[in-house]
């Protein structure tokens, strides 16, 4: 399986991890996601130490994600604390669906959201 990815460079105010869940405000500028409440654009694909252009892939068929928890391939997830991902329960934003399992700091593979639902729309 390729591993294309879609990455686009946005600005973000403050120093941002690798492999994290981050949502996007109303002037353009990207911020750590670490809670529900917000829908998350996509995941940090290097990271950065200080605020700047930092580049986040949107959509792709095999992105990493750290974890926040032991999860399972096949289970759906959402941001938690400090943008890493966490089990998603109905009714909150889901990030994308898990296609390996792991523990607290692994990381692992996920496809996004608008791809699960492109494949299950098949």
């Amino acid at each position: 399986m390729s591993n294309l990815k879609i990455v686009k460079t946005f600005s973000t105010a403050s120093a941002i991890a690798g492999q994290r869940f981050v949502k996007l405000d109303s002037e353009g500028v990207v911020s750590l996601a670490t809670d529900t409440a917000a829908p998350i654009l996509g995941v940090t694909d290097l990271g950065r130490s200080d605020a700047g252009a930092l580049g986040i892939a949107l959509s792709g068929n095999g992105m990493q994600i750290e974890l926040g928890a032991a999860l399972s391939a096949g289970d759906y997830v959402t941001a938690g604390a400090d943008g890493v991902a966490v089990a998603a329960v109905v009714g909150q934003h889901r990030a994308g669906r898990l296609l390996e399992s792991g523990s607290t700091g692994d990381l692992v593979l996920y496809i996004p959201q608008d791809v699960v639902h492109s494949i299950n729309a098949v």
